[in-house]
């Protein structure tokens, strides 16, 4: 014979076991909708840099002296990273004159 007693002690166990299954399937839930936000965040970033911030044509990427740049397709238009930036500024003295007559002259490899 199953006394009450046991019955709700086996009651709230079970609702217990569904609760932390609900919680469990709640958390991944967050954790796959956070990698999808975090994976449309990385797409659009590499869209980003893949497009003109001008015009939006599509950029191509050249190196200079071991600097990557990128440049217009359409405008002509040069981007440096800030970091490439700093250190064309720190070890390459007349970069800016090559890069000046490489956006007007044309690419030299």
């Amino acid at each position: 014979m199953i006394t009450t007693r046991n019955n709700a002690a086996e009651e709230e166990y079970f609702r217990r076991q569904e609760s932390d299954r609900r919680s469990d399937d709640a958390f991944d839930d967050l954790k796959q909708k956070l990698r999808a936000e975090q994976a449309e965040r990385d797409r659009l970033a590499a869209s980003h840099l893949k497009r003109c911030p001008e015009c939006k044509a599509i950029l191509e990427k050249r190196t200079l002296r071991g600097i990557d740049l990128h440049q217009c397709s359409s405008c002509r238009g040069i981007w440096i990273k800030p970091e490439e930036l700093e250190h064309l500024s720190k070890k390459h003295r007349g970069f800016w004159e090559r890069l000046a007559s490489w956006r007007v002259g044309g690419v030299s490899k």
